[in-house]
């Protein structure tokens, strides 16, 4: 069966979102050739908006007979401000702002609150917590394990709650010494997606 963007819109829009956001920790200036800690690297890929970053995702399922292929861009406009904007294969935009994430496609508007779901706000906290640098607030909410160098380093994310972790088995970002370049979300069941990250963009 064909890959549709119906289909996989409804069964992955938590962790789409998580990676989404993930995906803004734009650039790791200065880091040593050593290992990196953790709050090394929080500390170095604090974000200041407005700041954009293009992307490319591919979306894998058992359901499709091949990834289905993503562009657009990310921005991260205010402090619990966030926006993904899909361009092609269709329109699609992802707002975070005020405790509600807003959906929009095909002319219709979709709102989640993020008071409703446990989900959502473990994800967009950590999300907020890499964006910020706020590393205790980070590892509140997930286990965590970093390896590689500064030039070749990836964060390994667990869910600390077994309610977030049905939904998001794993997080995991990778980089090297000037920015993001990878952004994996493991679904279980065989079903994840990966973020490639192109280039820093104008500010919005």
């Amino acid at each position: 069966m064909t890959a549709t963007p119906r289909i996989h819109r409804e069964q992955t829009c938590l962790p789409l979102l998580g990676g989404a956001v993930a995906a803004m920790v734009l650039v790791l200036p200065g880091l040593a050739s050593s290992a990196p800690a953790l709050t090394d690297i929080l500390a170095a890929s604090k974000v200041s908006p407005p700041a954009r970053v293009d992307f490319q995702e591919e979306r894998h399922s058992p359901l499709f007979d091949e990834p289905l292929v993503l562009d657009g861009y990310l921005e991260y406009l205010d402090r619990g401000v966030l926006n993904k904007i899909i361009e092609a294969p269709f329109e699609e935009a992802f707002l975070i702002d005020d405790g509600e994430i807003r959906l929009e496609r095909d002319g219709e508007t979709r709102r989640i609150s993020l008071d409703r779901s446990q989900e959502l706000a473990a994800i967009i906290g950590a999300i907020e917590a890499i964006l910020s640098g706020e590393a205790n607030r980070l590892e509140t909410l997930f286990e965590y394990e970093v390896s590689g160098t500064a030039a070749d380093w990836s964060i390994e994310l667990k869910p600390r709650s077994r309610r977030v972790a049905r939904r998001v088995a794993l997080l995991r970002v990778s980089g090297n010494s000037d920015s993001v370049t990878r952004i994996l979300i493991d679904l279980g069941d065989d079903e994840y997606q990966v973020m490639n990250i192109l280039r820093a963009a104008p500010e919005p």
